[in-house]
């Protein structure tokens, strides 16, 4: 039996897992923004980076950063509010009572 090249195997899963979505009008969706939007919807729901970057099976967190940076741009107001939030808890907690 002869196996099919990987590109037409590929073609058939994605047409068929397309069949049962709205993708299967869509021809110009191509696998990699499948994967994209993948990572993409999991770093905006809170998941950690070294979690996205081992599913998309990225060698380090920091490559799957400079790709994803732009699509959290609140990320950096987060960690902000998170050291003012961790040293004014810490300061609380070392500040002598009345």
């Amino acid at each position: 039996m002869r196996s099919r090249p990987f590109s037409d195997s590929l073609h058939s899963s994605r047409s068929s897992a397309a069949g049962r979505t709205d993708l299967s009008r869509r021809q110009d969706v191509r696998l990699h923004d499948l994967r994209h939007g993948f990572a993409t919807a999991l770093l905006q729901a809170g998941v950690n980076v070294k979690i996205v970057s081992e599913a998309l099976g990225h060698a380090r967190s920091s490559f799957t950063m400079d790709v994803y940076q732009h699509v959290l741009p609140g990320m950096g107001d987060q960690v902000a509010r998170a050291i003012e939030d961790a040293f004014a808890a810490t300061s609380a907690a070392t500040r002598p009572s009345e």
